[in-house]
């Protein structure tokens, strides 16, 4: 990429190697070259000196990031501050909490040395943290004593369990230590004292948060945001709008202008709210039995929203609602496994 050399390398199996060959064309194809301080405002990865775009369009595989990354303090040059992000566990993220893990080394430590170790750890702070939007953090703070060849040091850390299948709340594991030299904790004396080292990490772990893929300036302006994502991008009921536009649920054959929606990029793509017809007894108790089910929304349009006060305060929770018995003429509730019931008066 002009002066800049960039080689890709895949280690794969035989049988794999052609998939492998896709696969870095396609990350060539969609690399490009990114300024020292430029934040990139499309969804995709930052590497040194480059930035990879996340693939677009229907086909885009789902998938989790593995994200790892370390800082080092150039005022402090023993602390190292550790980042590491992936997918929530969708089966039982509590067993990847961190107060279950101290639960686990307090209740039962494995060895008589552990068990002197940990009476002799100094215990800071131990509770649940709360980062921006990320409610299911649990942080432990300590100092860990001098042990052979080991300096006393900081050990900080937080664990979020995040929100399975939400990328906007993953599973998180931020460490600080001090003292770290050759990439060891304890190697070197800690430069920083137990307020110093407790104050630096507040400072630090309270920026964190996760970056929209949108300008600021489009917020404060209201300008509408710039296309990133083609006409015709799918998406499902729950997942994180990619696009601000008008969508509409791709599965109807009809209604689909009657359920058209505009929703903003970053709000959470809404349900479909159907109605099925009244019983005698539901008419004369005045109730409305709704169902709202997931579809999968389809971009149609990126016009503005009209200035219309009443749409303009919708929050896109719901949409419009449709007769059960026109749904299922489409073959979207063929079953009653995804449908939710509600009466509303």
């Amino acid at each position: 990429m002009d002066n800049d050399g960039v080689i890709l390398n895949v280690n794969s199996f035989k049988e794999e190697k052609e998939g492998a060959v896709v696969l870095i064309k396609n990350f060539v194809k969609r690399l490009r070259k990114r300024a020292e301080n430029e934040v990139p405002t499309e969804p995709g990865n930052c590497i040194e000196h480059g930035f990879l775009p996340d693939e677009s369009g229907a086909f885009r595989k789902a998938s989790g990031e593995l994200v790892s990354i370390g800082f080092r303090l150039k005022e402090y040059p023993d602390v190292h501050l550790s980042i590491q992000i992936g997918p929530s566990n969708p089966h039982d993220p509590e067993r990847d909490s961190l107060r279950a893990q101290w639960k686990r080394i307090k209740e039962d430590p494995a060895t008589p040395e552990e068990q002197k170790a940990l009476a002799s750890t100094k215990f800071f702070r131990e509770s649940p943290r709360e980062i921006q939007d990320w409610k299911t953090g649990y942080e432990v703070l300590t100092r860990l004593p001098d042990e052979n060849g080991s300096h006393s040091h900081h050990d900080f850390q937080i664990k979020f369990t995040g929100v399975p299948n939400d990328p906007i709340k993953p599973y998180a594991d931020i460490q600080f230590q001090t003292g770290v030299s050759d990439n060891a904790a304890g190697a070197t004396k800690a430069s920083l004292t137990d307020e110093e080292a407790i104050a630096v990490w507040d400072k630090i772990t309270s920026t964190i948060r996760v970056r929209p893929t949108s300008t600021v300036s489009d917020k404060i302006t209201g300008a509408r945001p710039h296309p990133i994502l083609p006409l015709g991008e799918l998406a499902a009921t729950g997942r994180t709008c990619p696009q601000t536009g008008w969508w509409q649920p791709d599965e109807f054959a009809e209604n689909t202008g009657s359920l058209r929606q505009h929703i903003k990029s970053g709000d959470r793509m809404p349900h479909v709210v159907l109605t099925s017809e009244l019983s005698l007894w539901q008419k004369l108790k005045g109730e409305r039995p709704t169902y709202q089910t997931a579809t999968v929304w389809k971009l149609v349009s990126y016009d503005d929203m009209p200035g219309d006060a009443n749409m303009a305060n919708q929050t896109p929770a719901m949409v419009q609602t449709v007769s059960l018995d026109a749904a299922a003429k489409d073959g979207i509730c063929s079953g009653s496994d995804n449908l939710s019931h509600s009466n509303k008066g």
